[in-house]
């Protein structure tokens, strides 16, 4: 009866250790499944490609940015606005600063293009016509002082004056045309135009319309308007909030919502441009229809599955992009996830 049992408990011992040792064989150990979707190795090929996606409007995301570290002043627009290309959207807090420093740089040009138009023209008008004068009260010295000699010189002929007062008549006439050519001299100076009066007139002209350029670059910095037309799907900052790395506020085109789906590499040789496909997903009811408008051309690691070393969830994938038919019903779900099946 002893040995019986004893058998017995040894046969026990022999079976649970033969157990073990078949589980514990690498044939025989439970692997995952990997998704469907990967199986394009497999000799039976699925009909279509089935992998996840997200909505996206238009080309993408645009995040609206500022300048580092600058200070929103008023926000022109809200959450849900439509708004066009070049619309102001929002004004900065130093946008005041800026346009009175443009205001001031716009001052110094007008002021440098007088400075120049004055250098090519010569000396101020008032000072010509006054030395046009003086030269006219010179002549008529001149005039005088030439009768004056003829006059002494007829009667010096008569024998009714001395040669010493001709020769001071003649003194006088020669003193008289030696101030006519000093005048007519200045007045040709005052006239003259000076090439290197102009030349520093110009230069000072280029630096105040650089400062100009430089000021209406500041002033537009500090106001900001929209790059593209789009739906406002997100702000960032408000009224009084610092501008941080995600700028402004987020754009989108919803009127044209699209479906970025993560499609294995293994897999892209099977999807065509123009392929339709079917998504599906929470926050819509039914099933939305589309067709794959572009195969992108980068190749990256998944986002929408876990990273899992014992699935095949970490693959490379290339986006796929696929336009839907009726972009209304997702207007609301801009990066939600979704399901996706493209048809070969």
């Amino acid at each position: 009866m002893g040995r019986e049992a004893g058998r017995g408990y040894s046969s026990a011992i022999v079976l649970v250790f033969a157990l073990g040792m078949l589980l514990a064989t690498p044939g025989c150990r439970s692997e995952p499944v990997e998704p469907a979707m990967a199986a394009s190795t497999t000799s039976t090929q699925p009909p279509g490609i089935s992998c996840l996606g997200r909505i996206t409007p238009g080309d993408r995301i645009i995040k609206v940015a500022a300048p580092p570290q600058a200070i929103v002043k008023e926000l022109l627009v809200a959450r849900g606005s439509r708004v066009r290309a070049g619309q102001e959207i929002a004004v900065l807090r130093d946008y005041d600063l800026a346009a009175a420093a443009l205001a001031q740089a716009r001052s110094e040009v007008e002021l440098a293009e007088s400075t120049v138009n004055q250098a090519k023209t010569g000396e101020k008008p008032a000072a010509v016509a006054a030395q046009q004068a003086a030269i006219e009260s010179q002549q008529s010295i001149l005039r005088n002082a030439e009768e004056e000699l003829q006059r002494s010189k007829d009667l010096f002929r008569d024998g009714l004056l001395p040669g010493a007062e001709v020769e001071a008549a003649q003194l006088k006439v020669d003193t008289a045309r030696h101030a006519m050519r000093r005048e007519s001299e200045l007045l040709q100076s005052l006239q003259q135009v000076r090439s290197e009066d102009v030349q520093v007139a110009q230069r000072k002209l280029e630096v105040a319309i650089t400062k100009e350029r430089y000021a209406t670059t500041e002033l537009n910095r500090n106001h900001i308007t929209s790059p593209a037309s789009g739906t406002v799907l997100e702000i960032h900052a408000y009224p009084g909030e610092t501008v941080t790395s995600e700028g402004i506020l987020d754009l989108g085109d919803v009127r044209n919502m699209f479906v970025v789906a993560e499609v294995y590499l293994s897999d892209v040789p099977r999807v065509r441009e123009g392929a339709r496909a079917s998504i599906t997903g929470e926050g819509f009811t039914g099933t939305l229809t589309g067709k794959v408008e572009e195969i992108l051309r980068q190749a990256s690691g998944n986002q929408l599955y876990p990273v899992d070393a014992q699935t095949a969830a970490d693959k490379r994938v290339l986006g796929v992009r696929i336009r839907l038919d009726d972009s209304q019903k997702v207007q609301h779900l801009t990066n939600s996830q979704v399901s996706v099946r493209i048809e070969p």
